[in-house]
Order: C-alpha cells, then structure tokens, then sequence
C-alpha cells in the first residue's frame, strides 16, 4: 500500500487544489453578477469541479484494481476432463 501512496498523494492534492479553485470560482460568480453575464464563470468553476472529481475518481478506481490483483492469490488453472463436457449436437 505504501507504493501507492506515490500516486494518491500528488493525485489527491492536484484535484483537492483544482477542486477548491472551482468551487471558489462557482462561488464567486454567484455573487460577481457584473462579471457573469453569459455565465461563463459558473460553467468554467463547475467544469473545474466536475473535471477534478472526476480525475479523482479515475485514479482512486485505478489504484483499489492495482491493489486487488496485487492481493489475490493465484490459483491453479482447472482444465475440466473429458468425461464431464457434454457434446451438443450441431445441425450440418
């Protein structure tokens, strides 16, 4: 678990930061009406927010089926005999 915390660590304060600065820019722009004519600053913080949690979300994903194949036991590969396969009969 401590390897993956090269990756969780930059990536959850790079969207932690990106999340913060849209949201701040959401905000402002709800009481900034001057400045937000054509909402352009409501959609660009909520693309920011969107965009961060999303890209959190991706690398969290990526991180927890890294961990499980990491952690699941490798079994024998079972290769059923021929007495137990039943053979369908196909049309010709």
């Amino acid at each position: 678990m401590e390897e993956h915390l090269k990756i969780l660590n930059p990536l959850k304060w790079m969207c932690g930061t990106a999340g913060v600065i849209g949201l701040g820019i959401f905000i402002l722009s709800l009481f900034a009406s001057e400045y937000n004519k054509d909402y352009l600053f409501s959609i660009i913080g909520l693309m920011l927010l969107i965009t961060s949690l999303a890209i959190f979300l991706v690398g969290m994903f990526f991180i927890v089926m890294e961990e499980m194949v990491m952690n699941t036991e490798k079994g024998e590969r079972v290769i059923p005999t021929g007495s137990n396969v039943v053979a369908f009969k196909r049309k010709r």
